[in-house]
């Protein structure tokens, strides 16, 4: 039997099995809740996130407009290339993972200081407030 999760929220110690002939796999995933606090245009919003998903999925899942229009059309969707999925840390810069050195290049060749992050390079371990579409 093969079960697959389709869904980046998984309930509290969802188990996924799945097995061919005498080979078996099973994964126990948990969910770690956190909450992120996002000021989009001057609107604040909270909302829980899973740790261990990007910044971007989590925020676009919750409905947070992460790109211009202009960044809409030309976006790399989430595979790190583009650089333009920036937000500014106003809070909880701890709570995440260190810059890659894509990543770094990517925001130090725009000029970004050390708050600013890329959202699909960034993973979260506890509670963050960001802004998003900073100016550079």
């Amino acid at each position: 039997m093969v079960a697959f999760a389709t869904s980046a929220f998984f309930g509290a110690n969802t188990v996924v099995t799945a097995s061919k002939s005498t080979c078996s796999l099973r994964m126990t995933l948990t969910r770690v809740d956190t909450d992120i606090t996002v000021n989009e245009s001057g609107n604040l919003k909270s909302f829980p996130a899973d740790s261990g998903v990007d910044l971007r999925r989590n925020l676009l899942e919750n409905g947070v407009d992460v790109y211009t229009f202009g960044q809409k059309l030309r976006n790399c969707g989430g595979n790190g290339s583009c650089g333009l999925c920036r937000v500014k840390v106003t809070a909880g810069l701890e709570n995440m993972n260190e810059r890659t050195p894509k990543e770094d290049f990517l925001l130090n060749k725009v000029g970004a200081d050390g708050n600013i992050r890329l959202a699909c390079r960034t993973m979260i371990d506890g509670p963050v407030s960001i802004e998003t579409k900073p100016e550079i």
